[in-house]
């Protein structure tokens, strides 16, 4: 059974994507939050293995939410949102933060494509649960600090390989050094 969470600040698509995706029997919803800030409450007493999220809510957005929760507790995310249309920039920063895919929300109007949406996030769900948590790779985020950690490292290691190709080139003989005057 996978455990999912369901973060939207629409009550209305909370209970829509709760309902839709438990009804195929393999998926369970261990809890829904409108915001990011109930979202890592419900985190922080059971993880989930696949989050969905809306990109546009109170308080934070999702990206930012999405930015935070890599750097922590990588788990697998699906955007859910009307702006997570193929090729729009905030999709791509989704995807370069760490969301695994994306589900376009359907308008109102069109009940035929609701259905079709759920049955493409619960297969997204069930695809993103499979994923190691291990291979999560954030590429977008970067820590000023960390950067600076990582320069000085590779300038420390720098000096230490001139050093050592200066030895090679040059090695320690102390006939070079002692003089038989």
């Amino acid at each position: 059974m996978v455990k999912v969470l369901i973060v939207d600040d629409s009550a209305l698509v909370r209970s829509i994507l709760k309902s839709g995706i438990e009804r195929f029997g393999d998926v369970t919803v261990i809890g829904t939050a409108s915001d990011p800030y109930e979202a890592r409450d419900l985190i922080s007493r059971e993880v989930p293995d696949v989050i969905t999220l809306d990109i546009e809510m109170p308080k934070m957005n999702g990206i930012e939410f999405l930015r935070h929760l890599m750097t922590q507790l990588p788990i697998p995310v699906i955007m859910v949102s009307s702006f997570s249309e193929q090729g729009k920039q905030i999709t791509m920063d989704a995807l370069s933060y760490g969301a695994i895919d994306f589900v376009t929300k359907p308008q109102a109007s069109n009940s035929g494509a609701l259905t079709e949406m759920i049955y493409d996030l619960h297969k997204k769900i069930i695809m993103a649960s499979r994923v190691k948590r291990s291979s999560l790779v954030v590429q977008g985020v970067v820590d000023k600090a960390e950067l600076r950690q990582y320069a000085k490292l590779f300038l420390g290691c720098h000096r230490i390989f001139r050093l050592f190709l200066w030895f090679s080139i040059c090695p320690w003989d102390s006939r070079v050094y002692l003089r038989n005057d």
